[in-house]
Parts: structure tokens; sequence; C-alpha cells
């Protein structure tokens, strides 16, 4: 009796201490969150910038921090949503499949396609795109891919000058700060830059992918290195401590205590206003009001691929036949808004029977939360989708890419496959349902 006596007090111990520990928890990132954001919110405006920066995204960002060094000018940067460096589910990259569909996503969709689509309801895609202080890169992935330098150097080929991957590559390297022990001190990388990467290896399984991909005689690469052709641990935008590291983080965070630079979020960019063709300032709607501010030297759009074309139309700038159709009147008739091109995303399922993987119970539990929280370590700190089913099984975005060319002498022109693995713990009998983005 005695035993059961005190295997109860242990009980009830154990679980007295892991409540303090998570109040305590609590209580130390309320404080901390409630220091931010709010200091760099402006109520109001100078009424004349030297530049005016629409888009507060992965190239806004970069754009309002660089212009900035300079004290003798004057930077305005305008974004539709706000700053959420206070919003756990940002931070943590384990909740990343929770900010899609939320009031930071501007949810888009594509038309109906005609010749793809056909499992998805109408033949519309999904297009998610980030309407925060940071833009994308606070709901993607935090996949670091710099692209195919057979793409840049395609690019310079064909008439744009400076884009070469040599010329683009001592930029990369610039804004760089990579932890991974094996590849930090490649030419094709370096530290001390605002933006971090480095890789998670939460799960074995990374290395049984890896190990697989020898057995196919498949090279294990650097996806940011020479070649992209093989297999990769996938390289992450994420601080030693497990965290986001988005764009806001590396490039404009630390730039927000200039004087001359200004954020207005919550302010939805309308129209740029035109005197003759010259940009003389911006229109937009803050707090139900109508606002104007004029330009001094440049107006810059980096409102992403949808919202910078959208707004060059509203502006009078597109292709004349469409404009007349909405009653705008054409300042400028361009092909503004072709050629948009993107990747598709493909889920395709593979369950284990093992334990390798991690469960939706497991991931939730008190216990993961607090090694995420008190040291950066477990399931929350990569990216996840669960399936919400009959049985508690989940979906993990394995930490390893696979590339493949469609032609063994790789040209410009080839078409290039990036296979991310995605695997579930779950019984051989019972189906799992899958979707896609």
């Amino acid at each position: 009796m005695e035993d059961l006596g005190d295997n109860k007090k242990n009980r009830w111990a154990m679980a007295t201490f892991i409540t303090v520990t998570v109040v305590i928890v609590a209580i130390v990132l309320a404080v901390f969150y409630s220091r931010q954001s709010n200091e760099y919110k402006l109520e109001s405006l100078n009424k004349s910038y030297d530049y005016i920066i629409v888009g507060g995204g992965s190239a806004g960002s970069v754009l309002a921090s660089r212009l900035s060094e300079s004290p003798g000018v004057t930077v305005l940067l305008l974004e539709a949503g706000d700053i959420e460096e206070n919003n756990f589910l940002v931070t943590t990259p384990g909740a990343v499949h929770l900010l899609q569909h939320s009031e930071l996503d501007w949810e888009y969709y594509t038309v109906p396609q005609k010749t793809s689509q056909f499992g998805i309801y109408d033949q519309k895609s999904f297009w998610p795109r980030g309407r925060v202080v940071g833009g994308t890169s606070i709901l993607n992935y935090l996949v670091y891919n710099r692209g195919s330098r057979h793409d840049f150097d395609g690019w310079a080929h064909n008439g744009c000058e400076g884009w070469s991957y040599q010329e683009v590559l001592p930029y990369f390297l610039k804004s760089e700060d990579n932890i991974i022990p094996e590849v930090m001190d490649s030419k094709y990388h370096s530290k001390g830059g605002p933006l971090k990467v480095t890789e998670s290896r939460a799960m074995t399984l990374v290395d049984t992918f890896l190990d697989a991909g020898k057995e196919m005689g498949e090279h294990i690469i650097d996806c940011n290195g020479y070649s992209q052709d093989g297999f990769c641990p996938l390289q992450s935008t994420k601080s030693e401590k497990g965290t986001r590291w988005s764009t806001y983080d590396a490039f404009l965070k630390p730039a927000l205590g200039r004087d001359n630079l200004h954020l207005s979020v919550n302010s939805l960019a309308t129209k740029v206003i035109f005197e003759e063709r010259r940009a003389v300032g911006v229109e937009f709607i803050k707090n139900g009001r109508k606002k104007f501010v004029t330009v001094d030297n440049e107006v810059i759009l980096s409102a992403g691929a949808v919202e910078t074309p959208h707004l060059l139309m509203l502006s009078g700038i597109g292709p004349k036949e469409h404009l007349t159709d909405m009653d705008i009147m054409t300042i400028s008739d361009l092909p503004v808004g072709e050629n948009l091109q993107d990747h598709m995303m493909s889920i395709v399922y593979n369950c284990i029977n093992g334990t390798q993987s991690m469960t939706e119970k497991q991931a939730s539990s008190i216990s993961n939360t607090m090694r995420y929280l008190l040291f950066g370590t477990g399931s929350h700190v990569t990216r996840s989708r669960y399936i919400h089913q009959v049985t508690a099984a989940s979906l993990h975005l394995l930490q390893v890419s696979a590339f493949q060319t469609f032609t063994e002498s790789f040209s410009q022109d080839d078409a290039q496959m990036d296979m991310v693995q995605h695997v579930c713990q779950s019984s051989p009998s019972i189906p799992v349902l899958g979707f896609g983005t």
C-alpha cells in the first residue's frame, strides 16, 4: 500500500512540475513577445519620401534595409499585412501547415486549368501568398534553394546583363550565414550574413533515404553547390534555436530602428499615381481611409508575382485591351502579367511500419513542445503536415530532396524535377488519405 501511495505522490509531483514549467514558459514568452512589434508601427507618415516600396515581403524587406543604409535618403515601406513576430505559429516550423488558409494568406486560386489539375476540385490550384510583413517567407516551408545555375546563365544569355550565376553568387554569399558543418566552408557558402541557413535531421529516415540514393548510384550533393543532380539533405532558413528565420527577421527588423525608414502596416496600395509618364506617388488604404504619399525619386513595386502586375494594371500600365475593358485609362500599353511561371507541388505519400516518423500524438505532447521552447529541438523544428483520420497517423516532410533532370546532358532548356519525400507512420491495412497543394 505504501508503494502505491508513493507512486501516486510521484505522479502528482511530476504533473505539478510539468504544469508549473509550462505556465512559467508561457509567461516568459508572453512578456517577451509583448515587447515586440508595436514599437515599429507608425501612426503618422511624412508627406513625401525619396523611395516608396510597395510590399514588405521577401524582396521588399531586403530593399528597405539596403536603401535605408544611406542616412541621406528617406524610405517608406507599405505592407498590406501586419508584423507577426509574436505569433507562435509563425516562428514554429512544425506549425507551418496551419498558416495557409489563415488571415496571413492571400488565398489565391488559379482559374480552372484545361490541361492539368485533373485530380483537384474544379481544376483550380490553391496558391498561397503571404499577406504579412516578411511575405511568403513567413508561411513557406523554409526550404533554402537558390535555383539552378543554368537558369541564371540562361537569363544572362537572353539579355539580362549581370544575372549569370557567377555574377549573382557573390550576393548569395553576402546574405548567408550558413551553420551546416558539411558545407559552410565551401566556396558556394559563407558565414556572417543576415540570413541564417541550417539543416534539420529530426528523423533518422533522412539518412535512410540518403543511403538509398547511394545504392541507386546517385551522388549525395549540396543542393546549393555546383550541381543539383542527386540526393541532398534539405537546407532551411532557421535560426540556431530552431525557429523560422524569415526575411523580416534577417533583413528588415534590424533596420527598423533607423530614423529614415518608415514601415506602414495594414496599408493596401491601390494605385501608383502618374504625372504624364512619371510616378509621383502611391495611393493606399489604411484603417478604412484612402491616403496618398508623394515620392521624390522612385516607386518600387515588390508586391509579389500576383499583386505587382495587379497594381500596375490598376495604375494604367498593362495590356490596353484589357485595361479598356476594366475602364482603366491606359498610360502604357505593355504585356504586364504574361509569362507567369511557378513550380507545381504534387504530394505522393509513403507509409512505413516502423517508428522513425512522428505521430500526431507524439508531436503535440507537452514534452515535445517543451523541448522546442527550451532547447530548440524535437519535431517542432521540422516542417510537417498531419493527416486527421481514425488513427493518429501523421505526415512529415522528410528533410531530404532528390533532384533529377530529364536528359543525360543538362542544358538550360531541360526540365528538372525536385522530389521531396513525405512519410507517414500508419498501419498498412488502414488507407491514408492524401491531399495536394
